[in-house]
């Protein structure tokens, strides 16, 4: 639910990344397609150049607000002076109508996730939270008042041949093993989420520099 909570969120961020799912088709000539996920790290935007790929809130009239990932095709200045870029996508090679200035730019784009943005969009929806979270919560909770033995040999049920309070009664027996398990999970989780940050941190700084070899 975090996790989802954080997509598509310009205010959200994780270590100076930001995630955000493709709508459409206009990059798909040459980097990404609509359904994909893509990842931007926030940048100074006095540092990009033409040909970098930044996400940027449109101040466009048919999409305004909206977070638009495009390519830089050049640096200019609006009429009244303030700097500037001219996006494009690189399907139709169309400039964007308005022009793109410092205030209004996320981020710039570092990889792109194929069909990941497609599952979480999915999943925000009503059949989506049915199917990935309430039914496995269900499951989860009348497993736990079913026979231990019914769910070692037939395994979980959302009907089960014989209900059973074994499980709570162990709970409140022995409350130091459910604390322990805790314990366990909470380390697990720490220690994996960080390990997965900082490796993706690491892939991201390299694919963002152009001048690293083997890019």
């Amino acid at each position: 639910v975090v996790s989802v909570n954080t997509f598509n969120r310009a205010d959200r961020d994780i270590f100076g990344y930001k995630a955000f799912v493709v709508l459409s088709d206009s990059m798909s000539k040459t980097d990404f397609s609509a359904g994909d996920l893509v990842l931007i790290r926030e940048i100074d935007p006095s540092t990009l150049q033409a040909g970098d790929i930044i996400t940027y809130q449109s101040q466009n009239s048919h999409n305004y607000g909206e977070n638009v990932t495009h390519k830089i095709r050049s640096l200019t200045v609006t009429p009244d002076g303030a700097p500037g870029f001219i996006t494009y996508g690189t399907t139709t090679d169309t400039d964007d109508e308005a022009i793109v200035t410092y205030p209004y730019v996320q981020g710039k784009y570092v990889m792109a996730l194929p069909k990941v943005g497609t599952f979480f969009t999915f999943l925000r929806t009503p059949q989506g939270y049915i199917l990935f979270i309430l039914i496995p919560f269900l499951l989860l909770l009348i497993g736990s008042f079913t026979d231990n033995t019914e769910v070692l040999v037939k395994g979980y049920s959302f009907i089960p041949e014989k209900w059973s309070l074994d499980a709570y009664k162990y709970i409140f027996a022995y409350p130091k093993t459910i604390i322990d398990g805790y314990k366990v999970t909470i380390f697990t989780t720490l220690v994996t989420t960080a390990g997965s940050l900082f490796l993706t941190a690491l892939t991201g700084y390299a694919l963002s520099r152009q001048d690293f070899r083997s890019r």
